[in-house]
């Protein structure tokens, strides 16, 4: 009775230290994720600065055009929309950032940390 009974805290054991590894692999993933999308958002927000300070330029351009009369006031509303959106999706980046950055922190375990660490 007593060997069947170590036979059977020995495949308990196996298959808890299995459940372990598998836990560990799926956090592990999850962080690398988190932290891929925080280096995504990086990049987008690269991006769409480049694309306000390129619209911003192009509005410049109309408002000059229009003020000599080469482009109309259309045109100078159609860049100005255009302004707007690339100051738009710019806030969304950062936006996507910060939760990207908040996901991270609370997968890698800093937010917990950090909240104790205030108490």
């Amino acid at each position: 009775m007593v060997n069947s009974q170590v036979k059977q805290a020995q495949y308990n054991f196996v298959g808890a230290s299995e459940q372990l590894e598998s836990a560990h692999r799926s956090v592990v993933q999850t962080v690398r994720s988190s932290f891929n999308n925080i280096n995504a958002s990086i990049s987008s927000i690269n991006a769409y600065k480049q694309a306000v300070v390129s619209a911003q330029s192009s509005l410049d351009a109309m408002e000059a055009g229009y003020s000599v009369g080469t482009r109309t006031i259309v045109d100078v509303l159609d860049a100005t929309t255009t302004l707007y959106e690339a100051k738009q999706q710019l806030a969304n980046a950062r936006y996507t950032y910060l939760i990207n950055q908040f996901k991270y922190q609370i997968r890698a375990g800093y937010a917990e940390r950090a909240g104790s660490a205030r108490a």
